[in-house]
């Protein structure tokens, strides 16, 4: 899953978790989610919802320690992705807008102040709940997850 804990959980020190989107799911709520090769992209590869459906939905689990985090999503913008909220343990922490009006690769969004009030596993989905407007479809490609703790 991209993260170590030594000699058992501690909640000592800032930590950062990597979490690589095709191999590091819990599970798949909703939707067909493909992992796909690019050269285009960050290493190589995206992981996406094929399906581009309304409420497609993938879950992670992640063990954090007390404190404040962020969460960035490498991903891509284009005119028929998605916005994706993202709930840790079934609570709405934010959502990102994959919406632009042309293709753009690599794209970095951050999600800030995410309290975490206390130290366990927890469960990130990742549900393409809504969309853009402007956007033609739900469609969310991923390419890197990363939580961080700031306080």
């Amino acid at each position: 899953m991209g993260f170590e804990v030594r000699n058992g959980p501690s909640d000592s020190g800032e930590g950062q978790i990597n979490i690589n989107p095709s191999l590091g799911y819990k599970s798949i709520d909703a939707g067909t989610w493909v992992l796909a090769v690019s050269a285009s992209h960050y290493s190589y590869a995206y992981w996406y919802n094929s399906t581009s459906a309304q409420n497609d939905a993938v879950t992670y689990n992640a063990y954090l320690a007390k404190g404040t985090y962020t969460l960035g999503l490498l991903s891509q913008t284009n005119n028929n992705e998605g916005i994706i909220t993202v709930k840790i343990d079934g609570v709405s922490v934010g959502t990102i807008d994959l919406y632009s009006a042309g293709i753009v690769r690599n794209v970095r969004s951050l999600l800030t102040g995410i309290p975490i009030t206390e130290s366990k596993l927890y469960e990130i989905q990742l549900i393409m709940a809504t969309k853009n407007g402007a956007s033609s479809s739900y469609q969310c490609v991923l390419n890197d997850i990363e939580l961080w703790r700031t306080a």
